[in-house]
C-alpha cells in the first residue's frame, strides 16, 4: 500500500504535468508543463508573461495539476499556484536548476517562475486509491 511518501517518491521522477487554471469567467485552460518538485513538496515550473495561464493565474490562483496516468499511476493535485517575484523567484530558479539543470536553455530573460502549493491530492493506481488532505 502506498502511502503520501511513496506517492511524493513518484511524483519527483515526472519531468512533465498538465496545470489546469481558470479565467475569470471561470473558463478552464490547460497547459503541458515541465516541472520540479521540491523535498517540501511543492511543484515549481517557469512559463512566459504572455500565455494565458499567467493572465488565469493573476485573476485565480487556485489550480489543479495532473501528474503520470496512461502506462502509470496518476495524481491529482489541487491548490494555490503562486507567482514568484523578486527574491521568491530567484530562489525558485535556482531551485528548478538545481534539480534539472539542462532546463537552463529553456529559461528566458522573460521567464516567470512559478510555486504550486498543494491543498489535496489524490493517487490513483487501481484498485489502489488514496486521497490527502493538506
Amino acid at each position: 500500500m502506498i502511502d503520501k511518501k511513496g506517492v511524493w517518491e513518484f511524483v519527483k521522477k515526472q519531468s512533465l504535468a498538465t496545470l489546469a487554471t481558470a479565467d475569470k469567467k471561470g473558463k478552464p485552460e490547460s497547459a503541458v508543463m515541465a516541472i520540479a518538485v521540491t523535498d517540501s513538496n511543492e511543484i515549481l515550473m517557469s512559463t512566459e508573461p504572455n500565455t494565458r495561464k499567467m493572465k488565469n493565474l493573476s485573476i485565480n490562483p487556485l489550480s489543479s495539476i495532473l501528474v503520470g496516468g496512461l502506462d502509470s499511476p496518476s495524481v491529482q493535485l489541487d491548490g494555490e499556484t503562486i507567482i514568484a517575484s523578486g527574491s521568491m523567484a530567484e530562489g525558485v530558479k535556482n531551485q528548478i536548476l538545481a534539480i534539472h539543470p539542462e532546463t537552463k536553455d529553456y529559461l528566458s530573460t522573460t521567464s516567470i517562475f512559478l510555486r504550486f502549493v498543494p491543498k489535496w491530492l489524490r493517487y490513483s493506481n487501481p484498485p489502489e486509491v488514496l486521497e490527502i488532505n493538506y
